[in-house]
């Protein structure tokens, strides 16, 4: 951004004849966010160092009124520093014609598309940084759905050779489009509104995900796909569309600023999504890797990490998993990677987000021995899956055959220490089985072959769902504390043991236990479940 500013300052002095005791930074940054006309500054006839000057405080005071400041008029340090901000390439200002948005903090920006379902592709990846595809599409695919969330609008992926509404793109400097990015740091990305739908992203930025440091590829993708749907920047600090990059921050939502102008251009959200914290009863749950799960119900569906749900949720399910109904009975992940999701007589297995072929399949047919209609399923190790229906419960073994002993079962489900029936999903995490039922929750040892209680102060299995695992507010309105035993984990997941401190002279007796929890673990379900 200096580089280009030190041009665009040349070239304010040389062709606009600015006098040399102005500060030729800070004129080429007003030119460049729309705050001066370089029409009127080239070509005004009349123009003197005083026209220019006063020119100059005026843009000045405009900048600072809009970014909240006190307007000088003065380019003095905290206006400086403002201007060395990272930030969107938009301009604040377009063709000096704002009548139109006066009286409003959000504005509007060329106006909305003529339609309501959109299709969106990326074209081109970041190179350079270790972030793998799959997580770019993810956030892409939340911050649209952060704007979808609260507007009647959708949003639809195809393929990067198909042609889209809205078009993303990683680049560099020169890019074909007269706004070239200036390298690390300063303008971080730009877009262009409908019905272009363009949005680039400069490629010479650090981009992370729900880190920290560098610059937060979810946050600057919700601003910018703000542009390519219409919305223009605000004045507002708190407010998503504020032109200035903000820090990373997990329990992100949109302002009540961005919310009315995005329905102002396409309208409330017209099928309004199940509300997980008034009835936290859910259809499926899966873990997709470490500390990341997966809940499914009705039409939607979250994703869960250790603080919660991430913002941006609930997404449709058929556009994560396409072809896949919504209202699931059952789904797990296999050790293979892919993702079976069970609904009456059929099973479909995704590896991510790709439908594997021939599938759906019937149950009796991958599944043989397994009923129509479960409630629950449950992978338990690289062989045994347990499937949950009514009061009973089915073991399948890969590895044997038949795979499931009909002379064993099904076996009722109070086996496992006295757990009714009736449930809604099962998942198994380490030495822990959480069987989920009617909005609340048990935590099944496996080691034990007992449900699990509760640390001192805090409540023993069941527990409420919503507040323990979806960080929603109890009745007191605060949100439970988790579990004493592991405050990185959902839900407290972790042995009973963990409850307390370890005295430095048990680390090792601990560490040799652990290895044999699989052992333990092991023989406890082979004679046992």
């Amino acid at each position: 951004m200096y580089c280009l500013c030190v041009l665009v300052s040349l070239c304010a002095q040389e062709i606009l004849g600015a006098p040399m005791t102005m500060d030729m930074g800070a004129m080429a940054y007003l030119v460049q966010f729309g705050y001066m006309d370089p029409q009127v500054m080239k070509n005004d006839s009349g123009m003197t160092d005083d026209k220019m000057e006063e020119m100059m405080t005026t843009a000045v005071a405009d900048f600072q009124k809009f970014v909240g400041l006190e307007a000088t008029g003065k380019v003095n340090e905290e206006t400086h520093d403002m201007m060395q901000t990272p930030r969107c390439g938009v301009k604040d200002k377009h063709d000096f014609d704002e009548k139109k948005n006066m009286g409003k903090r959000y504005k509007i920006f060329g106006g909305p598309w003529k339609k309501h379902n959109l299709t969106y592709s990326i074209s081109r990846f970041p190179s350079g940084i270790d972030l793998v595809g799959a997580a770019i599409e993810e956030e892409i695919q939340m911050a649209l759905a952060t704007w979808a969330a609260v507007a009647d609008l959708t949003f639809m992926p195809v393929a990067a050779n198909k042609r889209a509404d809205i078009n993303i793109t990683f680049v560099s400097g020169d890019h074909d489009d007269s706004q070239p990015f200036d390298g690390k740091g300063m303008v971080l990305a730009h877009a262009f509104h409908p019905p272009s739908g363009k949005v680039h992203f400069d490629n010479d930025e650090p981009w992370t995900i729900r880190k920290y440091k560098g610059q937060n590829l979810l946050l600057v993708a919700v601003h910018e796909f703000g542009h390519a749907l219409g919305l223009d920047h605000s004045n507002t600090k708190k407010s998503i569309m504020y032109p200035f990059a903000t820090s990373y921050y997990p329990s992100f939502k949109l302002h009540n600023d961005d919310i009315k102008g995005i329905q102002s251009l396409y309208g409330k959200k017209k099928v309004k999504s199940p509300n997980i914290c008034t009835d936290s009863t859910i259809d499926a749950i899966f873990q997709h890797s470490p500390g990341v799960m997966y809940v499914l119900k009705e039409e939607y569906y979250w994703k869960l990490a250790a603080d919660g749900p991430l913002s941006g949720y609930p997404r449709l399910i058929s556009h994560h998993w396409p072809g896949l109904p919504g209202n699931v009975d059952a789904a797990f992940r296999h050790p293979s990677g892919n993702v079976y999701f069970f609904k009456g007589n059929k099973t479909w297995a995704y590896n991510y987000t790709t439908l594997l072929p021939d599938y759906p399949k019937l149950i009796s047919e991958e599944w043989k021995g397994i009923p129509d209609n479960v409630d629950a399923a449950m992978h338990f190790d690289s062989t045994r899956f347990f499937f949950f229906k009514g009061d009973l419960y089915w073991k399948y073994d890969s590895k044997q055959s038949p795979q499931v002993r009909t002379e064993k079962y099904p076996k009722l489900i109070l086996k496992w220490d006295g757990i009714p029936g009736g449930l809604d999903d099962v998942l198994r995490i380490g030495t822990s089985v959480y069987f989920f039922r009617q909005g609340r929750y048990y935590r099944f040892n496996s080691v034990t072959g007992l449900i699990d209680s509760g640390c001192p102060d805090h409540p023993n299995y069941h527990r409420p769902t919503g507040t323990w695992w979806f960080r929603c507010k109890s009745d007191s309105g605060e949100f439970d504390e988790f579990d004493c035993q592991d405050t990185s984990q959902i839900g407290a997941r972790s042995v009973n043991s963990a409850c307390f401190p370890i005295p430095s002279p048990r680390i090792i007796i601990m560490a040799s236990l652990i290895l044999h929890l699989k052992i333990i673990t092991d023989l406890v379900f082979k004679n046992t479940f």
